[in-house]
């Protein structure tokens, strides 16, 4: 299912004037129907793009951070923030140190893209699948026109992004797929801790979907809890024996995982199983944490992915793997 986009027009939220998001995109790009309205607004929706494109990444992320405080830079109205409590209810920070961590991803992302030969650019098309508030898919204006960003999420807080940035289209969905675009549709395909909180039935339906949306080549990030984060979890127990404070999250993950058991979870997940921690909730069972590395990927989706990049070592919160689509 795709929400309803906001109107052509004008659009002011927190003090700002955004170009409003293109009705229907979706569904005009699903059947190759582009409509004169959208043709007269690319310009303006792709501002970013064409501003800071030629520019370094320094400059960039330099800017990002500053539309934390300042809504217009470079004569470019940014987009906004959503409420600080919204942004923490999503990812534990906000504001500054929810768009620098972003940034790692992004930084992250384009440099395996380019190692590999398949750099982003103005005729790419990205997915940000799950994107909460739309911190992820705001990194990546930089590298993607406006007009070719689509960022996916499945629950009702999708609306405070469309208000925070009209220049990227937000498609609500449902959480199990399809996803409404066509087969091939996009060359890359970007998520943020969503796939490390799925439990397997939906884990797998998923990297299916990915694979009939992206086109022969396109890459696909995903990032994942594996082994270094069990690892963590032996010392978080340790500190919390000894009376040291540890994150309100992993305290949770604790209370589900004893010490004597994350031995065998590493076992498991080293020899490429798909290890489920269920949640305490009987609110939402098919979401809690899951460990996998990207064995359980190589093993399980051979016929339709190739791991191109495992990055396990710490270079981000999460371990990240990267997919070309075979």
């Amino acid at each position: 299912m795709v929400a309803g986009y906001l109107g052509a027009g004008i659009s002011s939220q927190a003090g700002r004037t955004h170009p409003v998001g293109r009705s229907e995109a979706v569904f005009r790009l699903k059947t190759g129907v582009h409509s004169i309205e959208e043709e007269m607004h690319s310009t303006e929706i792709n501002k970013i793009y064409e501003t800071y494109a030629p520019l370094t990444d320094q400059e960039w992320r330099s800017d990002l951070v500053r539309s934390v405080k300042e809504p217009s830079i470079r004569g470019i109205a940014f987009p906004s923030f959503p409420s600080a409590d919204l942004q923490r209810h999503l990812q534990g920070n906000s504001n500054e140190m929810a768009i620098r961590g972003a940034l790692s991803f992004r930084d992250h992302c384009v440099g395996v893209l380019n190692a590999n030969g398949a750099s982003l650019s103005k005729d790419s098309i990205l997915i940000d699948f799950g994107t909460g508030w739309g911190r992820i898919a705001r990194a990546f204006m930089k590298d993607v026109p406006a007009a070719n960003i689509y960022a996916v999420e499945p629950f009702d807080f999708i609306v405070e992004a469309r208000k925070a940035n009209s220049y990227i289209s937000f498609v609500k969905t449902d959480p199990l797929p399809p996803l409404p675009f066509r087969d091939g549709f996009a060359t890359h395909f970007v998520t943020w801790s969503t796939f490390s909180h799925f439990n397997q039935h939906y884990f797998d339906r998923w990297i299916s979907e990915i694979a009939r949306i992206l086109r022969p080549g396109g890459v696909c990030f995903i990032t994942t809890l594996g082994v270094r984060f069990l690892e963590d979890l032996k010392e978080a127990h340790r500190k919390k024996i000894d009376g040291q404070e540890i994150h309100f999250w992993i305290d949770l993950i604790l209370k589900r995982l004893p010490y004597n058991a994350i031995d065998t979870a590493i076992a498991e997940v080293r020899s490429g199983k798909f290890f489920w921690l269920p949640s305490d909730s009987v609110a939402r069972s098919e979401f809690a944490e899951c460990f996998v590395t990207d064995k359980y990927i190589s093993d399980k989706f051979s016929d339709l992915f190739v791991v191109i990049d495992y990055a396990d070592r710490g270079q981000l919160a999460q371990d990240c793997m990267a997919l070309r689509r075979k």
